[in-house]
């Protein structure tokens, strides 16, 4: 049950808390790699009914300090049940090849793109994209206002709304254009982040993206990791929705990735 904004902690204080957390999870959770489900559904005017999309796979989590970015590429074994060719060991015979692992994984990751149903360019589709708003560099971007409080998975937690105010913006579409981030952040007393909600505003276009994400405990690894994305895309033209698309990643069997090559940033 959500409770009224006086009772919650000064946000300055829990943004404290929450930037270290971060910190410390970029370090934690810095190669990483799970198990994918992933359903997509798409419908609009555009289209003739709808149309639906399953594979499975892998998610490899990069953090790449040099950058101060996550670099997340998928990696599908199996489409609407059946097998992909070559997906066995991708991951590891990237490693393999000869050149920067980070530029082939880069390119791998575009390739994925290719099993995307719809039209409308998708850049934010990884669960830990919020996570960088809450770093201590990008938090003077955005403004923070506590929002009350509630309890995820039986945690106290403070709500906290975001709005993304300098450009240029963290989030751009393939142009290069600025496109505003604005949300829900659901932070512990401890500072994890529990939940987030992100709402990317494209002013250029009638067009909308929302991403919700749930993070939980993985006793293998110490510490709460994505383990629900669900995502929402919507086209408009002359205030019908010619493309929505839906999209649900859920997330499991997390734990390290280990290879033997080395990375070049």
């Amino acid at each position: 049950m959500a409770t009224a904004p006086p009772s919650t902690p000064a946000v300055e204080s829990v943004l404290a808390r929450a930037a270290a957390y971060v910190q410390q999870f970029e370090r934690e959770f810095e190669r990483v790699v799970s198990d994918e489900h992933y359903e997509q559904r798409l419908s609009g005017t555009a289209y003739r009914g709808t149309q639906r999309r399953r594979t499975t796979g892998e998610m490899l989590f990069w953090w790449v300090s040099d950058a101060s970015a996550w670099l997340t590429v998928r990696h599908v074994q199996t489409l609407d049940g059946h097998p992909v060719d070559g997906a066995d060991d991708r991951f590891q015979r990237v490693f393999a090849e000869p050149g920067n692992p980070l530029a082939h994984l880069r390119r791998m990751r575009d390739e994925s793109a290719r099993y995307n149903i719809g039209t409308i360019f998708r850049n934010i589709n990884y669960p830990t994209l919020a996570l960088q708003f809450l770093e201590a560099a990008k938090a003077k971007r955005f403004s923070f206002t506590p929002a009350g409080a509630d309890r995820i998975g039986g945690l106290a937690a403070t709500r906290i709304t975001f709005h993304e105010r300098d450009a240029p913006t963290i989030v751009q579409d393939d142009q290069g254009r600025n496109m505003y981030a604005s949300g829900t952040l659901w932070i512990a007393d401890d500072g994890a982040v529990l939940r987030t909600l992100v709402h990317i505003n494209a002013p250029f276009a009638p067009l909308s993206m929302e991403a919700s994400v749930e993070f939980r405990m993985e006793p293998k690894l110490g510490i709460r990791v994505p383990v629900r994305m669900v995502e929402t895309y919507e086209q408009r033209e002359r205030g019908r929705v010619t493309e929505r698309i839906e999209s649900t990643a859920a997330y499991s069997n997390v734990r390290r990735f280990e290879t033997s090559g080395r990375i070049i940033p």
